[in-house]
């Protein structure tokens, strides 16, 4: 995400490729989600319908979605290795809100001690960097991998690198490019979607008849014992614009990712020099009152739905950012937003830990902006037949 110029074109345009092979946003994909999805409701079930935070338990079961792509495999919950990089990455993200000052003051990571979390960071990252890397980079990638039954993106990359160096071509594809690739694709696949998905849950707590109504239009649409899929989608309008404006008002990534100005540009009276870097405030666009109203920092879904009931799909609407680096994983986050909540919400009834006191609606920022801790009591549904 750091990259840019040439280096940054090769690395994005060979990464979607690559995904896109795997059927990113896809039915092959779709097929994938559910059978994770099978296992994570089971899980949820387990607990009995008593309180608790699936913070964890979300981070597992949607790390499992893009490690299947990455590495060609799922893990067991339980896997030490597995829950050990759920780990690093959760108290990565949470900390390093502290350390972007120290991108714009870099004299401040001379001070004694750590008081920015910076070192902490960098180790946690170093630790996954080895785990992921050397484990499975080099184990699943470099020397290991059948040119004919490529089933991951660790043996995709690498192959394409080869063919590129055979040939003579000039590549920027390296073995710590793809590392590093491994690492932000599984921490902004990871925790951008599981924390939408626990944002929705909170906002339905604190608005019952919402969930109410996610229930009725679930019934109508879904007949029988059978798991939500993807071609239910388009008869789901009102489930849809609850995940819209989940998105919207969660911002679960509000300064999306930095830029550099690629010229002397003045905005509003602001001069802004060649090669600045620019951090995108999304929240100046999903919580603006001239563009949703009076009431934009309220939960409403219906102002995604039209007069005839049909979804609306305002372009102001950018939670994945815009341009060039928008997103690379769009298609796959919206796909797994629909499926596992549509699924959340045809299996429970979600209520707070205390009835009638629904959790405080409190976030920790770092790179995302994450709900803070809350239990919640997962009922099951009554499936109608």
């Amino acid at each position: 995400m750091a990259a840019s110029g040439d280096c940054w074109r090769e690395q994005r345009s060979v990464t979607l490729s690559i995904v896109r092979t795997f059927g990113m946003g896809k039915n092959i994909m779709a097929e994938k989600m559910q059978e994770e999805i099978a296992l994570f409701l089971k899980l949820l079930d387990s607990y009995g319908g008593q309180p608790v935070d699936i913070r964890v338990d979300t981070n597992m079961s949607i790390s499992n979605v893009i490690l299947s792509i990455l590495l060609g495999q799922r893990f067991d919950y339980d896997d030490p290795v597995f829950q050990k990089l759920i780990t690093l990455m959760n108290i990565s993200i949470t900390h390093v809100s502290g350390t972007s000052l120290l991108n714009f003051m870099p004299f401040l990571r001379y001070l004694p001690g750590d008081l920015f979390n910076a070192k902490k960071v960098r180790d946690y990252v170093k630790e996954m960097n080895e785990i992921l890397g050397v484990r499975y980079v080099k184990d699943k990638g470099y020397d290991n991998y059948d040119e004919d039954n490529i089933d991951n993106f660790i043996a995709a990359y690498v192959k394409e690198k080869n063919r590129k160096l055979k040939s003579g071509e000039q590549t920027f594809l390296h073995d710590q490019d793809l590392v590093k690739i491994i690492v932000e694709m599984f921490g902004a696949g990871m925790e951008t979607t599981s924390s939408t998905i626990l944002w929705c849950i909170l906002y339905t707590l604190h608005h019952p008849r919402v969930q109410d109504k996610i229930h009725q239009e679930l019934d109508a649409a879904i007949l029988g014992d059978r798991l939500p899929n993807i071609q239910d989608k388009t008869n789901l309008v009102y489930l849809n614009a609850v995940i819209m404006e989940t998105q919207r008002l969660a911002s679960t990534v509000p300064l999306s990712a930095p830029h550099l100005c690629s010229e002397d540009t003045t905005l509003r009276g602001f001069f802004i020099p060649k090669g600045t870097c620019i951090l995108p405030n999304l929240d100046s666009v999903l919580l603006d009152e001239k563009i949703w109203g009076v009431d934009a920092k309220d939960f409403r879904p219906e102002r995604f739905i039209d007069n005839n009931g049909c979804l609306l799909h305002p372009e102001e609407l950018i939670p994945f950012s815009i341009g060039r680096r928008l997103c690379l994983g769009e298609s796959i986050a919206k796909m797994e937003l629909f499926l596992y909540l549509s699924s959340l919400f045809q299996r429970y009834t979600f209520r707070p830990e205390i009835q009638g006191f629904p959790p405080k609606m409190t976030d920790i920022f770092g790179i995302v902006a994450v709900p803070g801790a809350y239990k919640v009591r997962m009922l099951k549904r009554q499936k109608k037949q």
